[in-house]
Parts: structure tokens; sequence; C-alpha cells
């Protein structure tokens, strides 16, 4: 990296305002934006076969990293969330007919 790059992200992460992305050589503007749309990072304890688990599951090329497992995980449990809501919204409907063959659909 060369020096004005250097000077350019320092310059960013020890600036307390949004600094001019302007004044900055073109290849800190791209390590910019990288820096401010990075994630949120959360850290999680698991035991040890639960780590076992995770790690054969990324291991056998599904998952790109552990974190995309786990963003997986995250979105089949909402999915999962928006299913029960449907469930429960379908079992409240009253006067469902139960048909005991074809002919009652006539």
């Amino acid at each position: 990296m060369n020096n004005r790059v250097v000077a350019a992200l320092k310059q960013v992460l020890t600036s307390s305002t949004t600094p001019r992305l302007d004044n900055f050589p073109i290849s800190a503007n791209i390590v910019i934006q990288i820096i401010t749309t990075m994630r949120n990072i959360i850290n999680i304890s698991l035991p040890p076969e639960l780590t076992k688990k995770v790690q054969q599951e990324v291991k056998t090329g599904n998952y790109a990293s552990i974190s995309e497992f786990f963003r997986h995980l995250l979105r089949t449990h909402e999915l999962a969330e928006e299913l029960k809501k449907a469930r429960n919204n379908f079992d409240r409907r009253k006067n469902w007919k139960i048909l005991k063959s074809l002919k009652d659909l006539r």
C-alpha cells in the first residue's frame, strides 16, 4: 500500500467526523467503502460437539464459511417462524368442512 493510502486510512479510522473521500487516492476510496460496509460481528460460544458439526458442514462445501452457515441458519429460522404464523392463521378459520371423499366436493 502506498503512503497516501495508508495516510487516508489512518485519517478515516481515527477521525470522529466523516472524511471527504474526494481528496483520497482511488484505491483508498475502495478500501474505505469496504470498511464502511462491513457487517456487525457477533461472537458465540458453542460446546465442542456443536463446533465439530458446524465445521463439518462447512467442510462439505455447502457453505463458504462458518459465518455463512449461521446466516443460512438464521434465514431458515425466519422462514420457519413465517410458516408457524401461517399455520396459526390457517387453524383460526372456522366452518371448515371435512371431506370424507371426493364426492363431498360437489
